[in-house]
């Protein structure tokens, strides 16, 4: 089974997340795509993350009408914070020896992999997919690290953006599947 590895805080969840996915797919030919939930990211702030279950009901909600061969996984919530992806892929791959797994992420993150720990090991075990960010140098990075480019479509959504739009007390159905916009608003988060 050939499975891809979609790592991060899903912050919320959005729409950008859910087409990439779709784009990994279609695109690579994955058996399976795991959106694997951080509880943190040892390279960004956690000042506006949502409690890791809340990040998980959000993003099973989000899967709950799709349909892709994705499922969600909380793997990392067992693991030393803050979560190191290549200790996440050491552990999956003991749980699962005849899998072949591989990492999808996107350009901005292929730009600083220099600063994940132990990151030659995971470029030279596990192949990388990566989306295109605004005004990266793909070709570059590509050569680089020796990562294939997927071309999915740019989208202008982030996390960020969302939580920004949810404290200003403004809409994020056109960005979130409605469940999420909805778990959101009833669970108060992001105020």
């Amino acid at each position: 089974m050939f499975v891809g590895l979609y790592f991060g805080s899903f912050n919320p969840v959005h729409n950008g997340h859910l087409q990439i996915a779709g784009e990994m797919l279609r695109q690579v030919g994955f058996d399976e795509l795991w959106f694997v939930v951080s509880p943190q990211n040892p390279l960004k702030e956690i000042s506006n993350l949502a409690s890791n279950a809340h990040r998980l009901a959000m993003l099973r909600l989000a899967l709950d009408d799709v349909a892709l061969p994705v499922k969600v996984s909380d793997v990392e919530f067992g693991l030393p914070i803050p979560s190191y992806t290549f200790k996440t892929l050491e552990m999956l791959s003991q749980d699962h020896p005849t899998y072949r797994f591989a990492l999808i992420m996107g350009s901005d993150n292929l730009a600083v992999i220099e600063k994940w720990k132990e990151y030659q090991h995971l470029l030279e075990k596990y192949p990388v997919y990566f989306y295109p960010r605004e005004g990266d140098n793909s070709e570059a990075l590509a050569a680089a690290y020796d990562a294939q480019k997927v071309n999915a479509s740019l989208l202008d959504i982030s996390s960020t953006q969302i939580r920004n739009l949810v404290l200003g007390e403004k809409p994020i159905e056109h960005l979130v599947p409605s469940k999420v916009a909805a778990y959101i608003r009833d669970n108060g988060l992001y105020r």
